[in-house]
């Protein structure tokens, strides 16, 4: 057993000692010389009651972080929505339900970053007081010491990965829903503007200029059909529609029929009845076309429904699908880079231990949103998009835990 000078480490020694269940002696042993059983050299094979220490230590400024950015960001998008909130002339219990529905994406957003500066934080702080040096001067590992650390990690990325699976897609299109549903225009009616949509089995999408929603009536409407390529087959302008009798009634209707030359047959009629137009006012309002914003179980109906769709038009799809199950992962990925460096901080180069993992984050998030746009156009499997910078600096963060153990 290692004995530097010191009453502080001589202290944490003997206090290591005391909670592995070893009595003072030297090099492990007992009061009556032996080593016991299940020694192996360290100075606490067990580790339970530092973990504890560790870990609660550690949960202090990470729950401060997480409570402090949420409310900064809440006060954010408060202020950057005011005017709208206003317009709507929302109760206070509404604005408060609103930020509610906004906590899911905030906490997707800035719970790596919490979890990053939070580690930064803790073990600068053990480093000003000298307990790094005790433990590994007790023969503690950095991964050892670092464990409850890295527990915690796990544990916020299960988390996320969870609540990004269905919750943060629900909650944020319920959000966006309450800033448009509720705008009346002159005549009193409820009014949503711009609205898209797409049917995945039909391949048909849907773009409305305005939807009036206490009546079932649409204005300036485009509707395009497509071909399992993505190429358009059928586009149909109209004035107005109605919903009537459980179908759309559409007057003033341009329609063109596209061939695979790339010609067009054009066919006017004042007023038209698509049977295959099944689509309702409430599917229309409540599912949206954007890829980035459809959860786990959206995106599996989509492949349910998109039959022989080309590789291109499955890309964006998949890799967000595949992007919902790894984003999570990123707060592990940010603990293993984080502590090396957090660990090794000196006070003669303080700065290196918070300078390097925040640039490893930036680039880490760079790198994620380039592979993602990779595959999204078919450049790159979507699986590999999804994963791979995920693998590649958790595999930095493994060899820097190694390397500096």
């Amino acid at each position: 057993m290692l004995h530097l000078p010191g009453t502080f480490l001589e202290k944490f020694q003997r206090l290591i000692r005391r909670l592995d269940g070893v009595p003072p002696g030297e090099n492990g042993q007992n009061a009556r010389g032996k080593v016991p059983a299940g020694y192996n050299g360290l100075c606490v094979p067990g580790f339970r009651v530092l973990d504890i220490h560790i870990f609660r230590e550690f949960l202090l400024p990470l729950a401060f972080l997480v409570f402090a950015l949420t409310s900064i960001f809440l006060v954010f998008v408060l202020m950057s929505e005011l005017n709208d909130l206003i317009a709507l002339k929302l109760g206070f219990w509404d604005v408060c339900y609103y930020l509610y529905l906004n906590i899911p994406y905030l906490l997707k957003r800035m719970l790596p970053v919490a979890y990053l500066v939070a580690i930064i934080y803790f073990l600068m702080t053990l480093a000003k007081n000298n307990e790094i040096v005790a433990m590994r001067a007790s023969g503690i590992s950095l991964f050892r010491f670092s464990s409850p650390v890295l527990v915690a990690a796990v544990m916020g990325s299960l988390f996320l990965t969870g609540i990004n699976r269905e919750v943060i897609p629900l909650t944020e299109m319920q959000a966006k829903q309450m800033l448009v549903l509720g705008k009346t225009n002159e005549a009193g009616d409820v009014v949503r503007h711009n609205v898209q949509f797409m049917h995945f089995g039909t391949s048909r999408s849907w773009y409305v200029q305005e939807f009036n929603i206490s009546r079932n009536s649409l204005r300036n409407i485009e509707i395009t059909e497509q071909d399992p390529n993505g190429r358009d087959r059928r586009k149909i302008y109209a004035r107005s529609a109605a919903w009537e009798n459980g179908k759309w009634h559409f007057m003033d209707v341009r329609e063109f029929y596209f061939d695979p030359q790339g010609g067009a047959t054009e066919a006017n009629r004042p007023t038209a009845n698509y049977d295959e137009f099944f689509e309702n006012p409430r599917q229309i309002l409540t599912v949206s076309k954007d890829v980035d914003a459809m959860s786990v179980s959206q995106l599996q109906e989509f492949f349910a429904q998109s039959g022989e769709f080309s590789p291109r038009r499955l890309a964006p799809y998949l890799t967000v699908y595949y992007y919902r199950f790894a984003l999570g992962w990123s707060v592990l990925v940010v603990a293993l880079f984080s502590i090396p460096f957090a660990a090794g901080i000196t006070k003669r180069d303080p700065v290196a231990g918070v300078a390097y993992p925040l640039v490893l984050f930036v680039a880490m998030h760079f790198m994620t949103e380039f592979f993602l746009a990779l595959g999204k156009g078919a450049r790159m499997p979507a699986l590999v998009a999804a994963w791979l910078p995920l693998l590649i600096f958790g595999a930095l963060g493994a060899w820097l835990m190694w390397r500096k153990r």
